[in-house]
């Protein structure tokens, strides 16, 4: 009884420094049955207005054909059903993809988009009927062998020099004619998981050697600094944009590295996410935010904000890097209420969209963060209330008669004839799973592919197997572990349970990973762990008010960390200290610790800021960009490009100037 008054004390405390406090299990099913009403309104319009074509129009009630030309929002819908419970119409559809479908059509697909939305939601479904998640009557594994006609079609693509497949093929006849040669990373990144699914389930393995090659041939031709570009050409291997970031291009080619080493127990994608990891961690971050930088000279290239940043928290809670997972998805969080919606790109100098990036076509990867961390911190409501706050903004913005639309600008919050498939794949997926406590999808192990799609874990898919060793996809922390709330805050090393767990420490001494290339060799250097290592006393405290956030203050110090650095100038990621990666960084304060602009600067410029690149770097970068094979007159171009870039560098520090707006 003394104690009594103790522990009602310490929780008042809790819930006063604390925004957890506050969502009863009541408001958590009402905001779940708010998300259940949201996926109908949308799934029965798209069923009524637009099938069979791919995509709902919401404002003109119509259809429209866009990435398969075979009724793309009923596939990429299929596991949400499960999800909400909605096995009847789950096993309706099933039958009739089972009987309709044929991919024997004369039109240009994606090999992207049509892997993730089209090959993936065809494979989880598949899955799930055969783990007997999902219940349906005489099925005959229709799914699978479509998947398997699909993937055929799409290995078309991936014949070429490099390994790295076009970006468009014919489901009919193969390669386009004049089909461009450059693609983005991420095609060439997010493939594995999909094809060597397939392999497994039908034996053929030419499918998961194909997505192998052409991830590991993009992750050959990285940089000195372990970074990758955004575009590259399938040719002859060289980097078309060599702009380095954690969004739009690259982001889901980090996400199937840590994924696949999870999903297949493989150790050799998990030291190449390793390394991956830590070389975005030190080179691309700024307190809790994200710049671009160009991959061979580590200068930004760009200090937008891009949305599909957003991911990035929960693929951290993947990784057991819970702290700055956090602290980074506060910040996006701050974004999303200062602009309303998260647009496609905002300056982070400026805090304005961008003027062709003003749009927010009901993306997920918000709220796909937010679930990942509801598990990972289970008693931390932060992530439901924001879910709340933005099932309002889509219902109060962007519901229409048929479905949802999304914003064409955040600015004048105007509406876009649109509403992608994966609206219902995803971003009604995860908001439902936020507010939901009690799914099976939390009593199973799964892995989601970038499009949400739910594929169980398996043994039989893993490339070693020890004994009582498997996988996870999320933070573990249940009511077993912590019996209440404040046995959770009270006890860190929960979250270096978490850790572990996610870990499974199926690496032990890793030996440095040898990929080879014909024109380029190197070797993925031996990175240790750097994870989450437990929530320190205060460390659940907000540490942001989110309405009334300085966007001035947070501006001045972007601005003074990219072109008034202080500091001696050093190559990033060589004298930093190895704590980073786990550190606890706040943006609004110019600690030592966070990324300093002069890390962006050439070694040569020393207190300079970014002062004209010295001979020396040009050299080092035509150095970089010579194992790919150029003309004389393309050499000639380079040089006189970099030679360009380096006098424009000065030109920016000496006349930029920040309207803060």
């Amino acid at each position: 009884g003394n104690f009594l008054p103790w522990i009602c004390f310490i929780l008042v405390l809790i819930c006063t420094f604390h925004q957890g406090c506050g969502m009863s299990r009541d408001e958590r099913r009402y905001w779940r049955d708010q998300v259940k009403d949201m996926f109908y309104h949308g799934y029965n319009s798209y069923m009524d207005h637009a099938f069979p074509l791919d995509e709902l129009r919401p404002l003109t009630c119509d259809g429209v054909n866009t990435w398969a030309n075979n009724s793309l929002t009923l596939i990429d819908s299929l596991d949400t059903l499960l999800v909400l419970g909605n096995h009847t119409e789950f096993e309706r559809v099933v039958n009739w993809i089972g009987k309709n479908f044929n991919f024997e059509k004369d039109v240009n697909v994606s090999v992207f988009e049509v892997n993730i939305r089209v090959l993936g939601g065809l494979l989880s479904a598949h899955l799930l009927i055969e783990e007997g998640i999902a219940k349906v009557d005489q099925y005959d594994g229709s799914l699978l062998r479509l998947s398997l006609d699909l993937g055929k079609r799409l290995l078309r693509g991936f014949e070429t020099p490099t390994d790295i497949p076009y970006g468009t093929v014919n489901l009919k006849s193969g390669i386009p004619p004049n089909e461009i040669d450059i693609t983005c990373t991420a095609t060439a990144g997010t493939l594995y998981l999909e094809f060597a699914v397939l392999s497994r389930l039908t034996g053929d393995d030419s499918f998961e050697k194909a997505a192998k090659r052409a991830a590991l041939s993009v992750w050959s031709k990285r940089s000195n600094h372990d970074l990758v570009g955004d575009h590259i050409n399938i040719t002859d291997g060289s980097w078309k944009g060599g702009s380095s970031g954690i969004g739009g291009s690259i982001d889901s080619f980090y996400e199937y590295l840590l994924k696949s080493a999870i999903f297949f127990n493989d150790d050799e994608w998990y030291r190449i996410f390793q390394t991956a990891y830590r070389a975005a961690e030190t080179k691309l971050r700024i307190g809790h935010l994200y710049i671009e930088v160009d991959m061979f000279t580590n200068r930004y290239s760009s200090v937008d904000f891009n949305s599909l940043q957003a991911f990035w928290p929960g693929l951290q809670v993947l990784y057991g890097d819970i702290t700055n997972a956090i602290s980074v998805a506060r910040t996006f969080f701050i974004i999303w209420k200062q602009q309303g919606f998260l647009p496609e790109r905002m300056n982070l100098l400026t805090g304005r969209a961008g003027e062709r990036h003003s749009s927010w076509p009901l993306r997920p990867e918000l709220v796909e963060s937010f679930y990942y961390l509801s598990r990972a911190t289970p008693f931390d409501h932060q992530w439901l209330n924001y879910g709340a706050e933005i099932v309002q903004s889509i219902q109060k913005h962007c519901k229409t008669e048929c479905g949802y639309a999304g914003i064409k600008n955040v600015e004048d919050v105007s509406k876009s004839n649109s509403m992608e498939s994966f609206f219902l794949a995803e971003t009604t997926k995860y908001l439902y799973l936020l507010f939901d406590d009690e799914n099976w999808v939390d009593k199973e192990n799964v892995i989601f592919n970038t499009e949400a799609h739910i594929f169980p874990l398996n043994p039989k898919f893993y490339e070693k197997k020890p004994s009582q060793w498997f996988s996870a996809h999320m933070c573990p922390i249940e009511a077993s572990q912590s019996k209440t709330e404040l046995n959770y805050y009270l006890n860190p090393k929960n979250t270096e349970v978490c850790s572990s767990f996610l870990q499974q420490k199926p690496i032990e001494a890793p030996a440095p990973l040898n990929v080879t290339n014909d024109s380029n060799e190197k070797t993925g250097e031996k990175v240790e762990e750097k994870v989450g290592e437990g929530i320190e006393e205060g460390e659940i405290e907000d540490e942001y008010d989110l309405d009334n956030f300085d966007w001035e203050k947070h501006h001045k110090t972007i601005n003074d960390r990219i072109y008034n650095p202080t500091k001696e100038s050093t190559d990033l990621g060589e004298e930093r200290d190895e704590k980073e990666t786990a550190s606890k960084l706040d943006p609004l304060e110019g600690t030592e610790d966070v990324l300093d602009a002069q890390s962006h600067a050439d070694k040569s410029g020393v207190d300079k800021g970014f002062e004209e690149t010295s001979k020396k770097d040009v050299e080092e970068e035509k150095k970089e960009r010579k194992a790919v094979v150029l003309t004389d007159e393309e050499i000639e171009e380079e040089e006189d490009e970099l030679e360009e870039e380096a006098r424009s560098q000065n030109e920016v520090r000496l006349t930029h100037e920040i309207t803060l707006q």
